[in-house]
């Protein structure tokens, strides 16, 4: 029986030495701590208020070599496209940008922030919910990173009055058969982070106040009001036609403070909605801070975290079903070129058969494997695109014969398809 072990028989070489940094979550947030300290909060450069609040628009916030699944995030009332999602000032504290892309999980993960006008200026606005659902959906339509891979699932992260904002803007795409019905049936996923489906008491309140300091009226704040018309037609039409979206609403845990007096801006009951298939969940924060953390240490950043890794690992696993059937024909093509008799993976169950239980595994931890398999758009490397692409691509093994390279082989064909990575193997 053939095997292999930890010893020089088999050797293994790349193609270069160079080491590529490792994979750190926390990377980002040390940096900018370490900033602090040495009294350069931003990097040497100080953030202007558009900077902290963030652009318009639809912005991408980091693209993989390979996409396969989009993450928009869509801020609240009086919120911002970078703002809502920081939970300071300081670089190195927007998490979708900085910390998410780092994630183990992540990396065929495109992230994109959306900001619209819904702040505090004393001007009048005649703008609606409808109207911000319609401008995201015109965005999605004309950004040349979407249209790129026009078929990626869409996955909403919104914020507050936000998750209203995706609700429209899905239901819209529904109806228009001749736009934006393909966008509609790209999304996949929305997380609902204190969003009031059934209003929210404090809109009233905001009305009042601004009225009466003699700021504008915002019509998109007269639809968070409990029983305004826009939030009753929304939640009558999404309820029939989203059987096939996956739904997670998160509530706050703890009272919004507002001076000397403190209560919670969405309440349990409006921040959910009560439909099959719902994840619900509370979150240890108040309205503020269901969306911004000190660390990504800190327990609801992991919490969320670990709920669109669910969504991820979902869409992976449909994703590689697909790939692998196309992969099965695309082997069954060669194997009828090159005359051979057994299906590739009968050989390979043969081979992995001969393999001693813990044996192999020297080099699937080896430093130039784990440097092949990740490679740079995998551990956040950034250097020239020149070095980049010198990176090694192949991985050479040599050995005598009959020292188990084809056991080896096998182990690491498993190893690939375990991590869930692309594979195609011919084995002779």
């Amino acid at each position: 029986m053939a095997s292999t072990s930890d010893d020089d028989h088999l050797r293994l070489a790349s193609l270069d030495n160079k080491p590529l940094p490792r994979r750190n979550t926390s990377l980002a947030f040390i940096q900018s701590k370490l900033r602090r300290l040495s009294g350069s909060p931003s990097g040497g450069r100080t953030l202007s208020p558009v900077d902290i609040k963030g652009p318009l628009g639809l912005n991408l916030l980091h693209e993989p070599s390979e996409p396969r699944v989009d993450f928009i995030f869509v801020h609240g009332l009086f919120g911002g496209s970078r703002k809502t999602w920081s939970y300071s000032q300081e670089q190195g504290m927007f998490w979708p940008k900085d910390w998410l892309p780092n994630e183990v999980g992540f990396r065929h993960v495109r992230l994109h922030s959306y900001g619209y006008n819904s702040g505090g200026s004393r001007r009048e606005s005649l703008l609606t919910v409808h109207d911000f659902a319609q401008a995201l959906l015109a965005d999605i339509y004309n950004s040349p990173d979407l249209r790129k891979n026009g078929d990626t699932p869409i996955v909403f992260v919104a914020h507050s009055m936000g998750g209203l904002v995706v609700k429209k803007a899905y239901l819209l795409a529904l109806n228009d058969d001749f736009i934006y019905k393909r966008i509609g049936h790209r999304i996949h996923t929305m997380y609902f982070l204190g969003t009031p489906h059934r209003g929210a008491d404090l809109a009233q309140i905001v009305r009042i106040i601004r009225y009466s300091a003699g700021h504008g009226s915002k019509a998109y704040v007269d639809d968070l009001v409990p029983g305004s018309e826009a939030l009753n037609q929304i939640n009558d039409e999404f309820r029939h036609v989203c059987s096939n979206l996956h739904l997670w609403s998160f509530f706050e845990g703890a009272p919004t403070a507002f001076g000397p007096l403190s209560t919670l801006v969405v309440k349990k009951e409006s921040a959910i909605l009560g439909l099959p298939g719902e994840h619900i969940q509370y979150v240890e924060a108040d309205h503020r801070h269901l969306c911004k953390f000190e660390s990504p240490s800190s327990p609801n950043y992991v919490l969320l975290q670990r709920a669109f890794l669910t969504a991820i690992e979902k869409l992976e696993a449909d994703s590689l079903f697909q790939r692998r059937d196309e992969y099965r024909e695309q082997m069954q093509q060669v194997s009828s070129f090159l005359l051979v008799e057994h299906r590739p993976d009968a050989v390979l169950s043969a081979i992995n058969g001969k393999q001693h239980q813990g044996s192999c595994q020297w080099l699937t931890a080896d430093e130039a494997f784990q440097r092949w398999i990740n490679g740079p758009d995998r551990t956040g490397y950034a250097g020239p695109p020149q070095q980049i692409e010198e990176e090694a691509k192949i991985l050479w093994l040599t050995g005598r014969p009959g020292t188990g390279k084809s056991v080896v082989s096998g182990h690491v064909v498993q190893y690939l398809e375990d991590c869930n990575l692309d594979c195609s193997f011919y084995l002779f």
